[in-house]
């Protein structure tokens, strides 16, 4: 992958009607774009279909990429602090991996790995969650009144 805005891997099926509408109206507003790839899930089960994943998502990372991967285990950053993140990483590649999480090695390649909370949700909501808090960044980097403290 490459290009000169952030860009968001997600493994999964296609995103809910709704979501969809929501994650494309989001999409819109970001500057730079948002590049989007969703690889469809494995068709393998367990350790082997997180091996699968892995090397699929590993496979389209461009080498510049400053990788996030979203995991539970990660860390929580408050908005204005995701926000300066973002600012900071080159070339933002962030990750939500499959049902099953993340290959370890997808773990161990990432520069960082974040995470939206304890709580458990759809994949479709966290995908929905995270184009918000990049737009999010986006408007407290450009100094727009959309965030509020």
């Amino acid at each position: 992958m490459s290009g000169k805005g952030p860009t968001l891997i997600r493994v999964g099926h296609a995103l809910p009607q709704a979501y969809q509408a929501l994650c494309d109206d989001l999409s819109k507003r970001l500057r730079p774009a948002l590049n989007i790839l969703t690889l469809p899930p494995s068709l393998y089960k367990g350790p082997a279909g997180l091996r699968d994943e892995g090397t699929r998502i590993r496979k389209v990372l461009s080498p510049k990429s400053t990788v996030i991967a979203l995991d539970k285990g990660g860390t929580m950053l408050g908005t204005e602090d995701f926000a300066a993140a973002l600012a900071r990483w080159p070339q933002p590649t962030l990750i939500i991996g499959g049902a099953e999480g993340h290959d370890p090695d997808v773990l161990k390649t990432a520069h960082y790995v974040l995470s939206l909370g304890p709580m458990t949700m759809a994949h479709a909501l966290a995908c929905l969650v995270l184009l918000e808090q990049i737009y999010r960044a986006q408007c407290i980097q450009a100094h727009h009144p959309y965030h509020r403290d």
